[in-house]
């Protein structure tokens, strides 16, 4: 319980004054190269930082999405060792630039310099709001900021990681007409490995209650990168990242997140490039499988990798991975169409998106009942993707 309590106090303690206090001790040239800059929405003790990298004559957008405890910055620079800054020189994200794609991002709710309680969020359909506001505000051409304005009129890819993969797909389903296309890296579409990690399949029990009672409680167990434990030891010495047990309530929005992906999954319209280790053991690869097998998109790709475990925009072989997804960008943004204007309303997308994803879903199930879930037709095809797909598709 003491250990419980100490790790609760730690947490608690990295507060927004105190992240940002840390951050700002870096130069921001050495973060945003040479064009980059960063702007917070809303109000005070309500603020949401977004971090902004365009490139000169862009062809598309890349938003990305980070995953959980870790924060923009973080998770896509470069980094130069344990302990030390992260850096625009070297990154996905100046190589996105030079390949001719603006870059954006948030730095979610409780992380970063974003306001909120370190690792937690009240419910994650918050996180998916902000997602959506924050892409409406870089597809804005009337937008009273120019340099907002240079990010409009453009195609938008969501590229997530991790929880952001599963962000990311929340996102793309609430409003499909809005996103050119998803790069998901290990995506948090199924957790059922790490429910049964240490003490977790007797929490799930009991789940609701502590969810009630000592919701913000760091009592979920998490699995460690012992692959790579340079890079495990970056994560738990810097002071803004969520190193320590989940939360119980994120614990329980990780699950609502889960759930959610698998049973709408069918749904999902747009081009699609998922990489996943067969090695990780933090989000299930299997879901991965499930979600391209499911998926109502007809521009569909699974790249499994066996030499990585789940950080992979920092392990060994990610700029191999990197360059796979400048060149499925670089393919797709020649033909994709402009986003809907912000304002526009997307519900006729929905829909249209939501019938062409059930026609698919059973139409995948090869004749048998419509009561067949899309989940057990993809689950039906897992060995056939693992075979056709583990070497990864030609862009």
């Amino acid at each position: 319980m003491s250990g419980i309590l100490q790790q609760k106090w730690m947490a608690d303690s990295r507060d927004e004054a105190f992240r940002n206090e840390h951050l700002d001790k870096q130069e921001p040239a050495e973060y945003l190269g040479p064009s980059g800059f960063i702007k917070f929405f809303g109000s005070p003790g309500r603020r949401t930082c977004g971090c902004f990298w365009p490139a000169a004559n862009a062809k598309g957008v890349v938003l990305m999405v980070h995953g959980h405890g870790s924060y923009l910055i973080f998770e896509y620079l470069q980094r130069q060792g344990v302990g030390n800054w992260k850096t625009y020189e070297g990154s996905w994200v100046q190589a996105f630039n030079q390949a001719g794609f603006s870059v954006a991002g948030l730095d979610n709710r409780g992380c970063g310099r974003s306001s909120g309680l370190l690792g937690y969020v009240e419910d994650h359909q918050l996180w998916v709001d902000d997602l959506l506001s924050f892409t409406r505000s870089l597809q804005d051409s009337s937008s009273s900021s120019s340099q907002l304005r240079a990010f409009a009129g453009l195609p938008t890819y969501l590229l997530g990681s991790s929880l952001g993969g599963n962000l990311a797909v929340h996102a793309a389903l609430r409003e499909p007409l809005r996103y050119a296309g998803l790069l998901l890296l290990a995506p948090m579409i199924s957790l059922e490995k790490l429910k049964r990690k240490g003490l977790n399949p007797i929490l799930l029990k009991v789940a609701a209650l502590l969810n009630w009672v000592i919701p913000t409680w760091p009592i979920v167990h998490t699995n460690k990168n012992n692959l790579f434990p340079d890079l495990q030891e970056d994560w738990d010495t810097n002071p803004v990242t969520y190193h320590y047990n989940t939360r119980v309530r994120m614990g329980v929005e990780c699950n609502r997140m889960c759930d959610t992906v698998l049973r709408e999954m069918h749904q999902l319209a747009c081009p699609l490039l998922v990489v996943h280790s067969i090695k990780d053991n933090m989000t299930d690869p299997d879901g991965s499988k499930m979600l391209v097998q499911a998926a109502a998109s007809t521009d569909k790709t699974l790249h499994l990798v066996d030499n990585m475990w789940h950080v992979l925009t920092k392990e060994p072989g990610n700029q191999q991975l990197l360059q796979q997804c400048i060149a499925w960008l670089t393919k797709r943004a020649a033909t994709a169409a402009a986003p809907p204007p912000p304002g526009r309303n997307s519900a006729a997308g929905t829909a249209a998106a939501a019938a062409a994803g059930v026609a698919r879903a059973v139409s995948s199930s090869r004749g048998s009942s419509n009561n067949v879930s899309a989940g057990e037709a993809a689950g039906e095809a897992w060995e056939k993707v693992e075979r056709e797909e583990a070497v990864g598709a030609d862009a």
